[in-house]
């Protein structure tokens, strides 16, 4: 049971007014988790949708977007190392795959993970066709022109072309490899691709126009015409469960201690990145950045350097700060009714910054 001192009860207070300040603004409502170490100092859940009779809890699902790309994919990729069947320096042409997509034989591992391939940050893939070989065949002709390691561009393709090579190493689909390789072993129920829960648990989305109101499904397209799995997008969870995981995930347990500092330190400051291998990293900003730096702005401007998380674009964000054990969970579902609501962007820099002001002395 968790005592809460007179301090804490402040804290709780001051997170829960600057919340429901912002929350016209930023999204109809949210789950809002902080943790320190094994301690939990505040999570709770704000607002409802009346249209749709939906009221979040701290039970609801969300769509976690582009968090699948850190959780899922770098995670069973850096598994890979450990176990010794993948190499940062392998490429589709080492690994024996995808022999007559030649474009794509020049991607390491290393540059997918880092987003250092040099791929086009977003292509609609869906509209050239709605399978997988149509989708490596889009992303093979887009590396045609990809140069390596000379800028830093956070890309969807990288971890879509991730995706599929770790299926081909595990000889299952990525959600088949994720539930035996992480949440089985865990014990973890809510966290998956293809959720199979009632409409009132999870987090309705956005009127997609021809799809209309997207809830239950993955919002990203290029995943949902793919199936609704894919190593960019299409993990689904509550706030418990990512928190569970990135218990296990910090001590050590899913990944080596190896990999997680690997994950987790820069690996792009050679062009003025900031990514590491899964996490968008909080590091000092360089004379010359690469376009994707300032990503990491989302930590706030109180976080310290080494802090790292990511966003997804739904309205999901994880951030970490490892010397203190600080972990802020933001689930929303900011683009219902429409994704032209940004008001998240700022919220999420405010909030952190208020949490570290309180947490760290």
């Amino acid at each position: 049971m968790i005592v809460m001192t007179a301090d804490r009860m402040d804290i709780r207070e001051k997170l829960s007014l600057h919340i429901k300040a912002n929350i016209p603004q930023v999204s109809h409502g949210m789950t809002v988790l902080v943790a320190r170490g094994k301690e939990e100092i505040f999570f709770n859940s704000f607002g409802e949708i009346e249209k749709l009779k939906f009221k979040y809890a701290n039970d609801t699902i969300y769509d976690l977007a582009s968090l699948t790309k850190p959780l899922v994919t770098s995670t069973l990729a850096l598994k890979l190392m450990d176990n010794g069947k993948l190499s940062m320096e392998d490429t589709t042409a080492s690994l024996g795959l995808f022999k007559e997509l030649n474009n794509l034989a020049k991607l390491s591992i290393k540059s997918l993970l880092s987003h250092s391939s040099g791929l086009t940050p977003s292509l609609p893939l869906y509209k050239r066709g709605k399978t997988r070989e149509s989708y490596l065949e889009g992303i093979n002709d887009a590396a045609a022109s990809a140069e390596p390691y000379t800028v830093e561009n956070y890309s969807d393709l990288n971890y879509i072309l991730l995706g599929y090579i770790i299926e081909e190493i595990y000889g299952k689909t990525l959600d088949k490899a994720w539930e035996s390789e992480v949440t089985e072993k865990l014990g973890l129920k809510h966290i998956s691709y293809l959720p199979k829960y009632e409409k009132s648990q999870i987090a309705p989305t956005e009127n997609a126009g021809p799809r209309g109101l997207v809830w239950g499904e993955v919002h990203d397209e290029n995943s949902h015409f793919s199936g609704g799995v894919a190593g960019h997008a299409g993990l689904f969870s509550d706030a418990s469960d990512i928190l569970a995981f990135l218990t296990q995930y910090l001590a050590g347990k899913i990944i080596s201690r190896q990999s997680l500092a690997k994950a987790t330190h820069p690996a792009n400051e050679y062009i003025g990145g900031s990514f590491g291998y899964g996490w968008m990293i909080n590091t000092p900003r360089p004379a010359h950045q690469s376009p994707a730096f300032d990503y990491a702005r989302f930590l706030g401007d109180l976080s310290p350097y080494g802090a790292f998380g990511h966003t997804g674009f739904t309205g999901t964000s994880i951030m970490i700060e490892p010397a203190s054990g600080i972990i802020v969970l933001i689930l929303s579902n900011r683009v219902y009714p429409s994704r032209e609501n940004l008001h998240i962007l700022r919220f999420r820099r405010t909030f952190h910054n208020l949490v570290f002001s309180s947490l760290l002395d």
